[in-house]
């Protein structure tokens, strides 16, 4: 029980030690101004606004990927049927040229 009381009179005195040397007078002038924190809604319209413009970039990017693709077909197209127009008109002329050829003179 001495013990305990003894124990009570330290904490008691280191307690009245650390109220003591706070100055408070000081601490009330050093408040530090904490700015108010962003609207939530104002916050979630901006991701908003910023996820349907990258929506938009990614559309348009699609759109210009499949244009793109559809030229590259269309040329591809065009050349193979160039190719067998050319293919054709040499056979033509070949078979032409060849049956002239053995006709004597």
């Amino acid at each position: 029980m001495k013990s305990l009381s003894r124990i009570t009179i330290l904490l008691l005195l280191f307690s009245a030690i650390t109220l003591s040397s706070c100055d408070v007078t000081t601490a009330a002038a050093e408040v530090i101004e904490v700015p108010p924190a962003p609207d939530p809604i104002e916050v979630l319209e901006g991701q908003i606004e910023s996820e349907r413009q990258l929506r938009l970039d990614a559309e348009l990017e699609a759109a210009s990927a499949i244009e793109l693709q559809d030229r590259w077909q269309l040329l591809a197209l065009g050349l193979g049927l160039l190719t067998l127009v050319g293919f054709f008109a040499g056979t033509a002329i070949g078979s032409k040229g060849n049956r002239y050829a053995n006709v004597p003179a």
